[in-house]
């Protein structure tokens, strides 16, 4: 569960999960993502210049999404989900049912 303010946005979760393969990312929300607000489910390979390899990014009314990942040059992955909220938004509630990262 998120439970966030107007103009607020971050880093939620992180994971380190393992590369060096192709990786399917699923994300599915319990309710709707409310209005004015964003859910960014991102795959990223850490060291000194970090890069996002694939992600999914859910709007307002959004419940679910999947992408296929090539991450074989990155043996291990931060699995991260990070959110926004539109200033001027009252609170927005985000529950997520669930995330994967799985063998692609």
């Amino acid at each position: 569960e998120i439970d966030a303010r107007g103009g607020s946005f971050g880093l939620a979760a992180e994971r380190i999960v393992e590369g060096g393969r192709p990786i399917r990312l699923t994300i599915a929300m319990a309710e709707p993502v409310p209005a004015n607000a964003t859910l960014r489910l991102s795959l990223i390979c850490p060291g000194d210049s970090p890069s996002t390899l694939g992600e999914i990014s859910l709007g307002a009314g959004e419940r679910a999404g999947e992408a296929l990942v090539d991450a074989r040059a990155c043996p291990d992955a931060a699995l991260t989900l990070s959110f926004s909220v539109a200033e001027g938004r009252r609170d927005a509630l985000m529950r997520v049912a669930k995330i994967a990262a799985l063998p692609g």
